[in-house]
């Protein structure tokens, strides 16, 4: 069954960015169909469906990259929002151990584990020296 499964996929598209969002899209609409009986939502779950599984299995490979890239730069935007908000989490974790200080010269974002008193920083991006006090 498997050697059946990788013989069939051969020379197909099979999953991408653009499949996995729709695949969550065609999910989400589909739980919400369950709450709001609406005929037109139906339609909407089945389209998702015949979609995913059309870009699945392809074959016009150049077509589905193409339709992944457009997908890729129009959602990085968005998505870099909460790559933004991890960061920020991912600082307030450590804030107990670690002090952040952007580089005055390119701001880049630095991380200096906490002591007392002043301490030269060193950014690791354009080599510039800076003094900061410590707490």
């Amino acid at each position: 069954m498997k050697n059946f499964l990788y013989r069939f996929m051969a020379g197909r598209y099979g999953n991408d960015t653009l499949n996995k969002f729709l695949t969550g899209l065609w999910l989400g609409t589909a739980v919400l169909s369950i709450f709001l009986d609406k005929k037109f939502i139906y339609y909407i779950v089945w389209a998702l469906c015949l979609l995913v599984l059309f870009r699945s299995f392809s074959r016009n490979i150049p077509a589905r990259q193409k339709e992944n890239a457009f997908f890729l730069r129009i959602s990085k935007k968005p998505l870099s929002l909460f790559g933004g908000l991890k960061a920020f989490a991912d600082r307030l974790s450590q804030r107990k151990t670690h002090r952040f200080f952007k580089c005055p010269s390119c701001g880049t974002m630095l991380r200096v584990p906490r002591r007392k008193g002043r301490m030269n920083i060193r950014c690791v991006r354009c080599g510039n020296q800076f003094s900061r006090k410590i707490r």
